[in-house]
C-alpha cells in the first residue's frame, strides 16, 4: 500500500492539489485508525508508524519537486537550490532532535513528518513560481 500512495503522490500534478498539507494530514488520519484497529497498538506507536510512513510519502514527493525544479531553473542558480535543500535537511535533522530531547520520543518521527510536509508545500511554491515567473 506505501507504495500505492507513494506513486499517487509523485503523480498527481501540482495543478489538482488544492491543498497537499490537508491530503498529508488526511493520510495520518487513516493511517492511525488503521493502525489502532489492527494492532491495538498504543498512541506512542502509532504516531511512530504513521509519522514513518507519510514521511516517506512526503519526502518522495520532495525529491520529485527538486527534479521538477532541476529542469526549470538556470543552471547557475542550481547550486542555491541544492545549498537549500541540504541546509533544511540539516535543519530538519536538528530541529527534530531538539524536539525529541525536550518533548519527549513521539517527536523523533512526529517532528520530520510534519517538517516534510511543510518542505513540499514550499518546493510547490517555488516549482509553481519558477513556472509562471517570480
Amino acid at each position: 500500500m506505501r507504495t500505492i500512495l507513494t506513486a499517487i503522490t509523485i503523480l498527481i500534478p501540482l495543478s489538482t492539489q488544492v491543498n497537499a498539507e490537508e491530503k498529508y494530514w488526511d493520510l495520518y488520519d487513516k493511517c492511525t485508525s488503521r493502525c489502532e484497529a489492527t494492532y491495538s497498538a498504543n498512541s506512542t506507536c502509532t504516531v511512530g508508524i504513521c509519522s514513518g510512513e507519510i514521511k516517506e510519502i512526503a519526502t518522495s514527493r520532495i525529491t520529485f519537486l527538486v527534479t521538477q525544479l532541476e529542469t526549470v531553473i538556470d543552471d547557475f542558480k542550481l547550486e542555491t537550490l541544492y545549498d537549500s535543500q541540504e541546509s533544511w535537511q540539516n535543519y530538519m535533522e536538528n530541529h527534530c532532535n531538539l524536539m525529541g530531547i525536550y518533548d519527549g520520543s513521539p517527536m523523533y518521527s512526529y517532528c520530520p513528518m510534519y517538517m516534510s510536509i511543510d518542505r513540499v508545500e514550499e518546493l510547490e511554491i517555488l516549482l509553481k513560481s519558477s513556472q509562471i515567473g517570480f
